[in-house]
């Protein structure tokens, strides 16, 4: 099976596993989306596209409230150069993860 394809099966069924493990809590409400944010749109449903694929990969879906945006620079910051981000992923994350996150 080639590499993509495989990745991409492991993508989705660790987002499915954890959709199924948090029970009734869907997508929206552990990575909710930017709808009617201020700022850079673009950025922030970039980061958190991110955030549910890149992340989910390793973890599952952590859900956004779980933290406050200082915990959650802490995370992405350590984690930015094992997740391979590039330009601007981590901004872009962490952006998202200030206009949803818990202050």
């Amino acid at each position: 099976m080639p590499y993509s394809r495989l990745k991409r099966l492991l993508v989705v069924g660790v987002i499915g596993a954890c959709l199924f493990g948090a029970g009734c809590q869907s997508l929206e409400e552990m990575a909710p989306p930017v709808t009617g944010a201020t700022g850079n749109v673009s950025a922030l449903s970039h980061g958190r596209s991110l955030f549910v694929t890149r992340c989910a990969t390793c973890h599952g879906i952590t859900p956004v409230a779980d933290h406050s945006y200082a915990e959650w620079q802490g995370i992405v910051t350590e984690m930015a150069e094992r997740s391979k981000l590039v330009g601007t992923d981590e901004g872009d994350i962490l952006a998202y993860l200030r206009t949803v996150s818990r202050h």
